[in-house]
């Protein structure tokens, strides 16, 4: 925007030529736009001395790029126009997308009651009858049942995570543990680690030799654990003391105990797909997991900010090779 300067007329100073140089920082007043177009618009001529007749007022004055005054009022306004017309449209876009998101839940919330009245939503122990018999001639330790849960949330909401221990694991899990120490080993293997080890079992880490499914260590070990960490850290396997995997050798047989057939959940999508079972499981067994797993999940649903917690819909049961049979839990 270009600005007009000017000085009002006193008697004690001179008439000559008035330069930008001569008008001190103080004397400088910010002309509106209103006043800017008034001023150029009123000005009458130019004296050699510098005087401005505007309105019948002389004004000793400096007028600056005096040829595009008169049209920055009007581009200011263009300008605050646009402006405002893009907060508008924005604030628009938003309750928009808003609208939506609650459109799209209210619709999952719908089909997920109207699949619970279909008669293609059969109770877990003869969908279980029909999963079993798609699995028929596999082996048994090949085959997984599994139960899909439906997460309805807002966007913005937290994810599911946590863990659960089922009533009956589908397979052991192999527990290894990092440390020196002899009596901390002896602990361990009681608690139920299956590997224990030091420098050993890192040479075998470096050689592509992983043997279990989840790792803990004492903090004598974290120094020499940063060497294979580039190959466990991807697969989720090192040991960090955020996640409570580096504890103490005191505490290593309690850990362990507790960790054992422990099982970590954590939602990706939409839906969340939890193992309960094998083929070779008996409806009670499965049932006891089912009834886990839930639990879980709605336990880390209640811990949640209740303004954008989520909640669970449509649930489905599957199998390796079967089909998605609807389920009301």
């Amino acid at each position: 925007m270009r600005l007009t300067y000017y000085r009002p007329y006193r008697p004690d100073q001179s008439r000559g030529h008035v330069t930008e140089d001569e008008i001190s920082p103080r004397e400088k007043l910010r002309i509106s736009a209103k006043t800017q177009k008034m001023l150029v618009g009123a000005v009458t001529r130019i004296r050699p001395c510098g005087v401005l007749g505007v309105r019948g007022v002389r004004i000793p004055a400096l007028v600056r790029f005096a040829s595009k005054a008169s049209s920055s009022s009007g581009d200011t306004s263009k300008a605050d126009a646009k402006q405002l017309a893009a907060q508008r449209e924005r604030a628009a876009k938003r309750e928009s997308a808003k609208r939506a998101e609650a459109r799209k839940v209210a619709r999952m919330k719908d089909i997920a009651r109207e699949a619970f009245k279909s008669p293609l939503c059969l109770d877990i122990e003869t969908a279980l009858r029909y999963l079993r018999a798609a699995e028929v001639g596999k082996p048994a330790k090949s085959t997984t049942i599994t139960v899909n849960l439906g997460v309805i949330a807002e966007k913005g909401a937290a994810l599911l995570q946590g863990t659960y221990r089922l009533a009956r694991p589908l397979e052991e899990q192999r527990i290894a543990v990092f440390t020196t120490d002899r009596e901390v080993e002896a602990a361990a293997k009681e608690a139920g680690a299956s590997i224990v080890g030091s420098d050993d079992l890192i040479a075998k880490i470096r050689d592509g030799i992983i043997e279990f499914d989840r790792a803990y260590a004492t903090p004598d070990m974290m120094g020499r654990l940063n060497t294979v960490a580039r190959t466990l850290g991807p697969l989720g396997l090192m040991p960090s003391a955020k996640r409570g995997t580096v504890v103490s050798g005191q505490q290593i047989a309690e850990v362990i105990s507790a960790a054992a057939g422990e099982t970590v959940f954590k939602q990706k999508n939409s839906v969340l797909s939890l193992p309960v079972g094998r083929a070779d499981f008996s409806d009670a067994e499965i049932i006891r997991n089912i009834i886990t797993v839930t639990d879980a999940v709605r336990a880390n649903i209640a811990s949640m900010d209740s303004k954008k917690a989520p909640s669970l819909g449509l649930t489905t049961l599957t199998s390796t090779t079967g089909p998605a049979i609807v389920v009301q839990l």
